[in-house]
């Protein structure tokens, strides 16, 4: 929920890729528009969470829009993941490509994952990236998002490569060259 400042999604360089890291997870983050090419380091024994591009966020009240098919389910629920569905649904018109040091990924569509069935609630701080497009700060609730990605076990201590790559049906494409290091 970064705003667009320091969000990792829109580093130029791998500047802000420990921005707010906890844990044992790791999170690595594409781009909205063009391939970034980004380094970072990694401390060891973290497992990496990759979005892949494609990922699509959907809450109440603002999605779906107004007139919007999905506007015709019974149940708030319902229609932002129908709003969800709808637009990863276009994967067939998407291309996927990923190589970890050089070796393809194979099959990406199936890397395919949703939140859990019953939404969650968005907690939308002020600033944050959604603030940034627009939109109030405050709770969103139901909300659900789908996409693609990867779940990495923890790399070796080394200096590893990691590129993905989106190519939408415009033949524009999202994604990212990183360098990890590995510490």
């Amino acid at each position: 929920m970064e705003p667009i400042a320091t969000n990792p999604a829109f580093d130029p360089d791998g500047r802000f890729c420990d921005k707010n890291q906890k844990g044992p997870v790791w999170f690595l983050a594409s781009t909205f528009e063009g391939v970034a090419d980004r380094t970072c380091e990694i401390p060891r024994g973290r497992a990496i969470f990759v979005s892949l591009g494609g990922a699509i966020l959907s809450f109440k009240p603002e999605f779906p829009d107004p007139g919007h098919p999905c506007l015709q389910l019974a149940t708030d629920l319902e229609q932002v993941r129908c709003d969800v569905n709808k637009a990863v649904a276009l994967a067939p018109d998407i291309s996927l490509e990923a190589t970890i040091d050089g070796v393809s990924v194979q099959d990406l569509y199936a890397y395919r994952a949703q939140s859990q069935p019953g939404g969650f609630t968005l907690q939308v701080p002020d600033p944050s990236l959604i603030t940034d497009f627009g939109f109030p700060p405050g709770d969103r609730s139901p909300a659900v998002e789908e996409g693609y990605y990867l779940f990495l076990k923890p790399l070796a201590r080394a200096t590893h490569t990691l590129n993905f790559i989106m190519t939408n049906p415009d033949q524009s494409q999202t994604g990212v060259n990183y360098t990890l290091i590995v510490r």
